[in-house]
């Protein structure tokens, strides 16, 4: 059965949730001061040779934006993925980097 990887970013804090639903990685990010103007994900293979890429948020919710990753079409599913919250064109991150261990069906 495919797998949702769900994970939440309340600064440097991250947790896991499995839930049975789909190939997706659902990242919540909150910030304390509520701003996510120029806030998105960079995203990235950590064991590939390709460089990452930029989510935008997908919505907003209680816990802040979240993004959606379809790791089977950005070809991360049985990667190890990476991720770090960016602001602009790299003026400010929040780091440190997260890492999921390869997330598999």
């Amino acid at each position: 059965m495919p797998t949702n990887y769900t994970f939440a970013a309340l600064g440097a804090i991250l947790m896991n949730v499995n839930l049975y639903a789909g190939n997706f990685l659902t990242a919540h990010y909150n910030r304390r001061n509520g701003d996510y103007r120029n806030w998105n994900l960079w995203v990235w293979n950590e064991d590939g040779e390709k460089s990452g890429f930029e989510v935008v948020p997908s919505g907003k919710d209680g816990s802040g934006v979240y993004f959606k990753i379809d790791l089977n079409a950005f070809g991360l599913l049985n990667k190890k993925t990476g991720f770090l919250p960016k602001y602009g064109n790299w003026e400010k991150q929040d780091g440190p980097d997260r890492i999921l261990k390869a997330a598999k069906e």
